[in-house]
């Protein structure tokens, strides 16, 4: 059943109000900011596709045709009045059927029969030759568009969805690689060939035959954009309105009125060349987010079966990896030239253009696998981190997974290997040097310090430093809020702090709604002031685009029993134990808050034992002490109670805990349940609760 709407836009808030529109109208939406986002897409529910066409890129044009070949269609926003429209228009839309697709293509060229639709390629003699999905992608893109110049920033984005980098020779060494299965000549080619100055152009003459519905294929149909044999460049100029044309640019005038062009646009090209060299260097990007590679892991058993699985474990990661915001993940076509090949690490990350590098080793020893994986600083050929997995060998699938999972968590923000690298180079530089990315790092690090205005204050400074340089960065928004959180537990005014945060988080979605930890910071923040759907919601999304993450399952924990689902919150932090075993001490109280709310007390003490009792906060005494009550043991409660309520005179009474600290509903009356039979003291002094504007009080304690 066909049930989302795509919404395609550039601009990130234009996609965060149309998804407000249409989320408020009851839909289900997948934001996109790119035709290569779009395209990574799972597009098998999509029922109809929203675009905003103004600044994508030409690969939209081709898009659009994609997207409305097997949906109910494509609705253009160009204008407000289009915006303040939407909501009826896709309801009006929805009630048309969806569009049959078109039939995929079979390619033909030079004796080969290129199988769109069945993802093959055949040879002369009639044998299937075996191509990577990136090299049959790379060949499909270059057949579709057989006599024009493609170059490698624009294949690159048609490809993998992004720009290409100062140093990225992916598309070369694709090209390079491709070039040895089909061309008679590698050396020489006839069919892939070199356009000096420009790209790569498809010579061949290509032919098209229909293929089978693209339905009955399982993949979207593809466009023929243009007509075989056509010797022009693929411009991509927008239409007149700004919008990208839906067809390419074509020249009809002769051949040397077109050589004229290409020799001025090429004088063209050189002055500005000329004028970038000399003009006054401007500052750098800021944000600086680093990029890593993960090379093809070694496989030292030597059986051709288990490089298979070691193949397969490196994937797994890069696919896990590619979900994180943090940090940029080189395409696994672009590392696997690399595989069997003894690696200089530095070589890698200058051809790669990335600032680390993960490589790793696999072995099968009887009925055991054993995995190695290290992270390389590609810049000093550094190990910063390493670690080595020992498996049965019958789970080998479940290892996979796991082993990605843990990866995932030991190199990701906020307290992963690979921030934590580029935070000890920060630590390094002048600060006239920092970027924002860095100055986040360093934010983030102050948070942690310890629990004093000081460092709370001092972390928002440097954030907020962070945002001046870069008012584009989301994960700077994300981790201020973050900072108003950590603040409200030494600061007074909790409804001021709560604001602040909901402002930030939402400044961080606005700007990238696919940055799981701003819908986290945002769930917090909403729920905190009462808002429960709008939080759960949040929460949801944020599990949705980050559902591996240690922090998304943590955090989820200490909040899903405000939403009655307190059994999942426990799982979500089970699940996050396991795969990160040794976690960080500013997970412990989200931990045990959530296993104490599903009656798990053993289990909340046991978490809280992690860390010495004169590092425990007002909660760590609370949960502790509740949970001993609740398992009978009566005594200890007691005087853990009274060592508490010494250490923080007058935060740990009934009322002022658990009435007074914005718990939701469901946690102020468990918490005034067992922390009663704890033997805290019942009332708080009209000292202990200045500052709060309506205090909640028990009838007992007024009597007084």
């Amino acid at each position: 059943m066909r049930s989302r709407i795509l919404i395609l836009a550039q601009d990130v808030a234009a996609r965060a109000r149309l998804a407000r529109a249409l989320g408020a109208a009851g839909h289900a939406v997948e934001l996109a900011e790119s035709a290569g986002h779009a395209r990574r897409l799972d597009r098998t529910e999509l029922a109809l596709a929203v675009v905003v066409p103004a600044g994508l890129e030409p690969d939209a044009n081709e898009l659009i045709a994609e997207l409305r070949a097997g949906t109910n269609g494509v609705l253009l926003v160009r204008d407000a009045a289009d915006e303040a429209s939407l909501p009826s228009r896709v309801a009006e839309a929805l009630k048309r059927p969806p569009a049959l697709e078109e039939a995929s293509p079979v390619l033909h060229f030079a004796g080969y029969r290129l199988d769109v639709a069945g993802h093959s390629l055949t040879g002369r003699t009639g044998a299937e030759i075996p191509l990577s999905a990136g090299e049959f992608a790379l060949l499909q893109a270059l057949a579709q568009r057989a006599g024009r110049v493609l170059s490698r920033e624009r294949l690159l984005q048609m490809l993998a969805g992004r720009d290409a980098d100062q140093f990225d020779r992916s598309i070369d060494m694709q090209i390079s690689r491709l070039r040895r299965k089909i061309e008679p000549d590698p050396k020489q080619p006839s069919l892939i060939v070199t356009v000096a100055g420009s790209g790569y152009k498809f010579a061949a003459e290509v032919t098209r035959t229909a293929g089978i519905p693209a339905t009955q294929a399982g993949a979207p149909a593809p466009v023929d954009p243009a007509p075989a044999g056509r010797d022009d460049v693929e411009t991509g100029r927008p239409a007149p309105d700004g919008s990208p044309a839906l067809q390419a640019v074509r020249s009809s005038r002769p051949a040397r009125s077109r050589l004229y062009d290409a020799l001025g646009v090429a004088a063209v090209a050189v002055c500005v060349l000329v004028v970038w060299l000399l003009w006054p260097a401007g500052p750098a990007t800021v944000s600086r987010i680093p990029a890593v590679a993960v090379l093809p892991f070694d496989n030292l058993s030597g059986n051709p079966a288990d490089g298979r699985l070691a193949d397969g474990i490196t994937e797994d990661i890069i696919t896990d990896l590619s979900r994180e915001r943090e940090f940029r993940v080189i395409a696994r076509d672009s590392t696997m030239v690399y595989k069997d090949k003894a690696i200089d690490v530095r070589q890698a990350g200058t051809e790669l253009g990335v600032s680390h590098v993960v490589t790793g080793t696999f072995r099968r020893e009887g009925g055991q696998i054993r995995v190695t994986v290290q992270l390389v600083d590609a810049t000093t050929g550094t190990h910063i981190w390493s670690e080595r997995y020992d498996r049965p060998a019958d789970q080998v699938f479940a290892v996979q997974t796991d082993i990605a999972d843990h990866v995932l968590n030991s190199l990701s923000f906020p307290t992963g290997n690979l921030p934590g690298s580029v935070l000890m180079a920060a630590k390094r530089k002048r600060p006239a040097d920092l970027g924002a990315y860095e100055l986040m790092l360093l934010g983030r690090e102050q948070m942690d310090v310890g629990q004093t205005a000081e460092a709370q204050l001092e972390a928002k400074r440097l954030l907020e430093q962070a945002i001046a340089l870069d008012p584009h960065f989301a994960r700077a928004y994300a981790t201020l809020a973050w900072n108003y959180a950590w603040r409200i537990t030494v600061e007074p005014d909790t409804q001021t702090l709560l604001r602040g945060m909901m402002d930030a988080a939402q400044r961080a979605n606005d700007l990238d709604p696919l940055d799981s930890n701003a819908h986290l910071a945002l769930g917090w923040s909403l729920g905190m002031l009462g808002d429960k759907a709008r939080s759960e919601a949040e929460f949801n999304e944020a599990l949705r685009l980050g559902p591996n993450l240690f922090v998304n399952l943590i955090v989820y924990g200490c909040f899903a029993y405000s939403f009655d689902k307190a059994k999942e919150g426990a799982a979500g932090i089970d699940r996050a134990i396991r795969i990160n075993p040794s976690f960080p001490a500013w997970a412990i109280p989200c931990a045990r808050l959530g296993l104490f709310m599903d009656g798990r007390y053993e289990d909340a003490v046991k978490v809280q034992q992690r860390q010495p009792e004169a590092m425990w906060n007002t909660d760590g005494f609370a949960v502790t002490a509740s949970s001993l009550a609740a398992l009978g043991r009566a005594e200890e409660a007691k005087a853990l109670a009274k060592r508490g309520t010494e250490h923080f005179p007058g935060m740990l009474t009934v009322e002022k805990f658990a009435l007074n600290r914005q718990w939701p509903t469901a946690g102020s009356r468990v918490f005034e349940q067992f922390m009663r039979k704890a033997d805290f003291p019942v009332c708080a002094s009209d000292k202990d609760l200045a500052g709060i504007a309506k205090p909640v009080r028990l009838p007992e304690c007024l009597a007084q």
